[in-house]
């Protein structure tokens, strides 16, 4: 389904804009925000059903864009600042406010949860996983990203509270051992990946300077084009997974 434009409203204060962007100068409102643009429309295109929990949510921009396509989103953020902002951009968006442990306080069950850029912040990550799986309808969707390859892991992902990185296989191999079934998952945004690496391992940066930001982000775009190739390499991983019948064990067909 096409996307509607998410792109049409400013970041209301520079406090928030900087919580928001924490990683990038120069790109303090959505106008220019090309790569969250292009994230959004990718999430979206794996989202089955009609009632959809975003993990995470903060400012809202998912939910927001969920609910011009007519789903029926529901957010869960700790971050308070980060949901007052989300409700003064859009008073109708439903968030709870609370960590992982929250979510079996939840009075319903989602036929598709969204975490994107908040697995790497959870400590014990199977742990959350669990209570995602439990919240899912049978043969619910799991959508995620998550930063790839421990190489790249230095100072940025430090100064943003990351705990790890991801590689492929251990993804898969903690999605199946914590309820789930892969169906696809695939690298995104390779030509980020000597940028990131430079910056946070080489010059232990804590930031990405405007001027690669802003390049970098015009280079979003070419996700397109890194779908087709299927790159081994690139600066996040998504994972697309169902929720495994009990009854089958890991490893198995469903």
């Amino acid at each position: 389904m096409p996307l509607t434009s998410l792109t049409n409203q400013q970041i209301p204060s520079a406090e928030a804009a900087v919580q928001l962007n924490t990683l990038y100068e120069g790109l303090g409102d959505q106008q220019r925000d090309f790569r969250n643009a292009n994230l959004i429309r990718l999430i979206c295109g794996y989202i089955q059903g009609s009632r959809v929990l975003d993990v995470g949510c903060g400012a809202g921009r998912l939910l927001n864009a969920l609910k011009q396509e007519g789903f029926s989103p529901v957010g869960i953020e700790p971050d308070k600042d980060l949901i007052s902002l989300a409700e003064r951009m859009n008073p109708e968006l439903k968030i709870y406010q609370g960590e992982g442990d929250r979510l079996a306080t939840i009075p319903e069950q989602f036929e598709t949860i969204t975490i994107i850029d908040v697995l790497e912040h959870i400590e014990d990550d199977g742990a959350a996983l669990r209570r995602m799986c439990e919240v899912l309808e049978d043969d619910g969707r799991l959508v995620l990203l998550v930063p790839a390859h421990q190489f790249l892991f230095g100072a940025m992902d430090s100064a943003i509270g990351h705990f790890r990185r991801y590689a492929r296989p251990s993804l898969r191999a903690l999605l199946e051992r914590e309820g789930f079934s892969l169906e696809n998952d695939f690298m995104l945004n390779a030509l980020s990946t000597p940028g990131w690496f430079l910056n946070g391992r080489i010059l232990r940066r804590t930031s990405v300077p405007g001027m690669q930001a802003r390049l970098a982000n015009r280079l979003v775009p070419l996700f397109r084009l890194e779908r087709k190739l299927n790159l081994p390499i690139g600066l996040s991983v998504v994972a697309i997974a169902r929720r495994r019948d009990p009854a089958v064990p890991v490893g198995s067909a469903a």
